[in-house]
């Protein structure tokens, strides 16, 4: 998966305009409170974008109509987190140890929508990017899902992108 230097506060904007009209027909309102710094890691954006995608549609899904989501972006100079939290109807503690298996549905009894497969492609994506991706749920009470990202492969990535801009110019 390609990777380059990217702000995660620009794909949680993105994905934020995306599910607009979904939280509004909810009647849900989404906090971001993305801060002033940087959140540059090494990711790929539709990537990201997916993962994002899949975490606040989820928080969107499970939470009562008027409700709140707050999406949260905390950097430093070895990792950037991004939590999604809502507080919505949790998941239960017997099914959080098996919500990112494939085609499982911790919702079936409550009715819900979806094929099982959302949050195994968000974790095969952080994966992928060398992050980690852990969830806090109590039932009745809602969720946080949280997303690390290292730096460590930032300088990597930013000196490829040196590396190939001057290839581009030498040519």
């Amino acid at each position: 998966m390609p990777r380059t230097p990217i702000d995660v506060r620009d794909v949680l904007r993105e994905v934020g305009l995306e599910m607009r009209s979904l939280s509004e027909t909810r009647g849900i309102k989404v906090t971001a409170a993305l801060g002033d710094e940087a959140a540059v890691i090494s990711g790929n954006p539709p990537a990201l974008h997916r993962l994002f995608l899949v975490l606040l549609d989820n928080a969107l899904k499970y939470s009562p109509y008027g409700g709140e989501v707050l999406v949260t972006v905390v950097p430093d100079d070895a990792r950037v987190a991004v939590s999604v939290e809502d507080f919505g109807t949790g998941i239960s503690e017997s099914d959080l140890p098996h919500i990112f298996e494939r085609f499982y549905r911790a919702d079936r009894v409550r009715g819900g929508e979806g094929h099982g497969l959302g949050l195994s492609f968000a974790e095969c994506i952080a994966r992928a990017h060398g992050a980690t991706i852990e969830v806090h749920s109590v039932e009745g009470s809602g969720s946080t899902f949280r997303v690390v990202f290292s730096r460590r492969d930032l300088k990597r990535a930013l000196a490829n992108r040196v590396t190939k801009a001057g290839a581009l110019a030498g040519s």
